[in-house]
């Protein structure tokens, strides 16, 4: 089953997801300096945003937090509308991921589908 929350936050648990991002060769550790990443941010912004011009979505977040950067997109907000949003977004996600990775970068995706509030 899923952990309890008190396992989700406890010291241990941490300190072996610290490692398992390590192992796993994460682009962007914490305490890195953004200047010593300038390129793959900026090949990883140009690769959503071709995507959604492509597809006609949305880049609606962009942040950097302990775990490297994120990128939110949307599809189907007003103006831009399809029958077919959920699966733009999800050929966006496969075209992103896959030119990424094409890149030598590490790269996880998530999509959901619902409402939106914006």
């Amino acid at each position: 089953g899923l952990p309890s929350l008190q396992e989700v936050l406890s010291p241990e648990r941490k300190e072996s997801e610290r490692a398992r991002r390590e192992k796993d060769g994460e682009v962007i550790k914490p305490g890195d300096r953004l200047e010593d990443h300038v390129e793959d941010v900026q090949a990883a912004m140009a690769a959503v945003q071709k995507r959604m011009l492509k597809y006609d979505g949305s880049l609606l977040q962009y942040r950097m937090d302990e775990k490297g950067f994120l990128m939110i997109c949307a599809f189907g907000l007003p103006g831009k509308t399809h029958e077919d949003g959920p699966v733009r977004g999800v050929r966006a996600a496969l075209s992103i991921r896959n030119a990424l990775k094409s890149e030598g970068q590490r790269v996880c995706i998530g999509v959901t589908t619902g409402q939106l509030f914006c």
